[in-house]
């Protein structure tokens, strides 16, 4: 066997052990299970409907501060609450809160919601003591009107849901 074929033998190894090694790692991460809870949300996402922003605003916990201390996390159900809504507007109409955010009688009926979400998570409770388990919330929702986005003003401290 001369020198030439040696190198070439050599280097068809090399990139067989290279694409080895890409598909194991496409193949790895394509089988990634989210530890912590449900996925997020990429596909379906659509920030123009109320629940889903509010789910993907769950589903971030995962991913930024609370990180350390949320061992699991998994929404339910999230989803606009009428009758909520209806009270909420109504005690803000005409408030000197709803004039320090701007928001006039016609702007709420337009342009605010309440979604209730239902969700369930286990904390580590030498590091919090915020409640875990079956909990719910309610969660206040101001839509730009440019664009349609709905983004978060406020929520309620979640209440454990007995069933």
């Amino acid at each position: 066997m001369n020198h030439r074929s040696s190198l070439n033998l050599l280097l068809q190894k090399k990139l067989l052990i290279l694409v080895c090694i890409a598909l194991l790692t496409i193949f790895t991460a394509s089988c990634y299970r989210y530890p912590k809870g449900d996925p997020i949300p990429d596909d379906d996402y659509d920030p123009t409907i109320p629940s889903d922003v509010v789910r993907m605003d769950y589903m971030l916990w995962l991913e930024e501060e609370y990180t350390d201390y949320t061992l699991s996390m998994k929404v339910i159900k999230s989803e606009v609450d009428e009758l909520e809504t209806r009270r909420q507007i109504e005690n803000y109409k005409g408030s000197e809160f709803a004039k320090s955010r701007g928001w006039t009688d016609d702007y709420l009926e337009e342009h605010f919601v309440v979604a209730k979400v239902r969700y369930e998570c286990e904390l580590d409770h030498s590091k919090t003591a915020m409640p875990d388990g079956l909990l719910e919330s309610y969660v206040f929702l101001e839509r730009n009107p440019k664009d349609g986005i709905w983004f978060i003003v406020d929520r309620t401290n979640p209440v454990e849901v007995l069933e």
